[in-house]
């Protein structure tokens, strides 16, 4: 009998390791490492502390330049849909309004998402893939 429940919650917590998938990955800060067209990214400002955190919760939060940002977001395969997104609205000098903006644009509706696990790279697509943000832990 103690084997069978052991059995059991064995699976059980197989099944939910696995439940986990991709979000897993996310979960954490990363820095912001380029963005822009995917064809050409720009490096982030230098001296700017940029960062994002995925929170195990489905919230996201961080800064890109000089305006907190926040929001809602779900995994699903290679899929992040971001929902609810939010950001203070200070007005800065350029060219962190420029990075800002186009970081915080791409943090919108369906992306698409990648990970590189040699060098912990997450690369976020936009849907039409000519966006791309690269972040690092």
């Amino acid at each position: 009998m103690i084997r069978k429940i052991l059995a059991a919650l064995l699976i059980v917590f197989a099944l939910s390791a696995c439940a986990g998938g991709s979000s897993n990955v996310l979960t954490g800060t990363w820095k912001l490492v380029s963005y822009g067209e995917a064809a050409s990214l720009t490096g982030p400002i230098p001296g700017v502390d940029t960062y994002i955190t995925f929170n195990e919760d489905g919230s996201v939060g961080g800064n890109v330049g000089c305006n907190s940002l926040g929001g809602k977001y779900q995994v699903s395969g290679d899929r992040i849909v971001f929902s609810g997104m939010f950001s203070t609205a200070m007005a800065c000098e350029e060219p962190l309004m420029t990075q800002e903006a186009a970081v915080f644009g791409l943090l919108n509706g369906e992306t698409t998402f990648t990970y590189e696990e040699t060098n912990a790279t997450l690369v976020i697509l936009s849907a039409d893939q000519q966006h791309a943000v690269a972040l690092q832990k």
